[in-house]
């Protein structure tokens, strides 16, 4: 039985449990690598790169799977999972749920483990790797399967693919699967591309190249989305995320074209958006519950503290401060920072105050004993993406509303977004470009969201105790009630992007 038919009988999908229908691309990509007479194929290293969801990843899985059950054994399988995914990647997954669904568990033919697959007859392993495994060196292996190689970015994943080479002298089979990466960026991925481009194009409809012992699948824009598509609704998906995305998050993931990694965070545009002209700052009788974010600097860049409240399943700007360092007069925190955080709490309810303990320590000391609820929020990596992500979805799906300020107008529409892996993270283009208004908002926006009790749902009606001015106008055509994300989908998001 051939690789076609072995598929095509016996490779079940996991969302419907219906046999699988190969593409004419898929059928190019596994026929390369099995030839239908049985004769080894002339290539070793195979690379696939298409738009996601295309079913590149499940041609992987099937690609693994069926070598590792017809090469001569006892046969060796790596699976390697990417930097941002754990040891037991999707390939191998989709490989235990296909072998399960094949009866092979049940009967006994295959023992199936957290990151092991053995079979009982030829003693052939499917094996699990992390990114970073130190003890691969000298393995005597026959396949290696990488998914997501876009995502190989550093040392420690370069130098395991170095030491998962293919063994010369023996049939070895590598298998690459990714959408593009960020230009400078994917020491993996790149070099392949790079290579097969400067190969012969082997089909003149589908876009195969080959160069020595590689071979390549590249295929992008808009004729991959019709080549990959399986169903209906494309053109309705496409405009959906076309809507949703960054251009060139948009231009990565669904046109399979290669980025910077930097672009601006959101447009002139998608701020204004966000502005309703009556509102304003809160006065000093509002009784509601202020979730605050500061961003501290006392020479070089601004300072900020910004203020925010939960309506309904809006975030609204309550009031703002930002300082501008004069050069040679450092900020003093105390008559700026601490002072306008005390005049806060004297006039208003303050559920948090969140802060990059960096040159706050002294002064978050300080507000603690006057009763301020302070919590460190250091500004790593990981919480940057959370905060940026966080703000990033509350002005794209208009669930920030903020009152008109030039200034923190600037701050947002200086911010660049950088591909952290995770997602974006906050980052400014140039020093002279303050952002810091932006990053307090952020931290605010963040607080409010993770720490509400409100029930996901609808908008508070006009009336029930929001701003009278600002409930007359957040209804209108443009922005219908309940467009935004709901606050439990946006909390279970940043606990993903998080916990990672």
């Amino acid at each position: 039985m051939n690789v076609i038919e072995w598929t095509e009988a016996h490779w079940r999908l996991p969302e419907s449990g219906r046999p699988i229908v190969l593409a004419p691309w898929e059928r190019a990509v596994l026929t390369a690598m099995f030839p239908l007479d049985g004769s080894p194929s002339p290539w070793e290293t195979f690379l696939i790169s298409t738009v996601k969801k295309a079913g590149k990843t499940t041609i992987n899985a099937i690609a693994t799977a069926y070598a590792a059950l017809t090469y001569t054994a006892p046969e060796t399988a790596y699976i390697v999972a990417n930097d941002f995914d754990q040891a037991q990647g999707r390939v191998f997954v989709l490989i235990a749920d296909a072998l399960r669904a094949m009866g092979l568990e049940r009967d006994g033919s295959a023992t199936i483990g957290a990151t092991s697959i053995t079979f009982r007859e030829t003693h052939s392993r499917i094996v699990a790797l992390p990114a970073d495994f130190a003890g691969s060196a000298g393995a005597i292996f026959g396949i290696s399967s990488w998914t997501e190689a876009w995502a190989f970015r550093y040392e420690s994943a370069v130098r395991l693919w170095e030491e998962l080479t293919p063994i010369p002298n023996r049939r070895s089979l590598r298998i690459v699967d990714s959408y593009a990466g960020f230009t400078g960026d994917a020491p993996v991925l790149e070099p392949l591309w790079q290579r097969a481009l400067g190969g012969q194009r082997l089909d003149d409809e589908l876009p195969i190249y080959a160069t020595g012992r590689l071979w390549a699948f590249l295929d992008q824009g808009e004729e991959a989305q019709r080549r990959a598509w399986r169903g209906t609704e494309m053109e309705s998906y496409y405009a959906e995320q076309r809507a949703s995305l960054r251009p060139g998050t948009y231009a990565r993931l669904h046109l399979n074209q290669w980025q910077s990694g930097e672009e601006a965070f959101i447009t002139s545009e998608d701020w204004d958006a966000c502005v309703v002209p009556t509102l304003a700052p809160i006065g000093p009788t509002s009784r509601e519950r202020l979730h605050i974010g500061v961003d501290a600097a006392t020479k070089g860049d601004c300072a900020a503290v910004v203020a925010v409240v939960l309506d309904g399943e809006r975030v609204r700007l309550a009031c703002h401060h930002i300082w501008t360092p004069r050069r040679g007069d450092p900020l003093d925190l105390e008559l700026t920072i601490e002072a306008y955080l005390l005049r806060l709490k004297a006039a208003h309810t303050i559920a948090t105050v969140r802060y990059d303990p960096f040159q706050m320590a002294r002064s978050a000391v300080t507000l603690k004993k006057h009763g301020l609820p302070m919590e460190e929020y250091p500004q790593t990596s990981g919480n940057l993406t959370a905060s940026g992500q966080n703000l990033y979805e509350l002005i794209k799906s208009r669930g920030l509303a903020v009152y008109p300020d030039k200034e923190l107008r600037d701050h947002a529409i200086n911010a660049v977004a950088v591909d952290s892996g995770r997602g974006w993270r906050l980052a400014k283009e140039k020093a002279s470009r303050k952002i810091d208004g932006l990053v307090a908002l952020s931290f605010a926006c963040l607080s409010a969201i993770a720490t509400s009790a409100a029930p996901a749902g609808g908008y508070v009606d006009p009336g029930q105790g929001a701003d009278s001015a600002y409930s007359a106008t957040r209804l209108t055509p443009d922005r219908p009630r309940g467009f935004g994300l709901s606050e439990r989908r946006r909390l279970e998001r940043i606990q993903r992007i998080t916990t990672r």
